[in-house]
């Protein structure tokens, strides 16, 4: 089954830890049905999603040396809202819980 973001029948939900929101959707970015046809397709009308993709989704890089390089959080901005809504979505595709 090919998940299509905003399909009838499609549920927004799950848990708002952002751990398991990002560790729902790395593996869809990735996985094939049938060994080739993509799990996760995008729309080309998804613009903000696509350059979210390519760049505008990312997390501020830290000035100080004495931890992480980056923040734990993505920063806010244009692309953090669509970008928390898919995984909302494939969250709630899957249940709810990592598969």
């Amino acid at each position: 089954m090919t998940l299509a973001v905003g399909a009838a029948g499609v549920s927004a939900n799950g848990s708002n830890e952002l751990r398991l929101r990002l560790n729902a959707v790395r593996p869809e970015l990735t996985r094939l049905i049938d060994g080739h046809r993509p799990c996760l397709l995008i729309s080309p009308n998804c613009t903000t999603l696509i350059r979210g993709f390519a760049s505008g989704y990312k997390y501020n890089k830290r000035a100080n040396d004495n931890g992480p390089a980056y923040d734990p959080e993505p920063c806010r901005n244009d692309y953090s809202h669509p970008f928390d809504g898919l995984q909302y979505v494939v969250l709630g595709h899957r249940g709810g819980q990592l598969l």
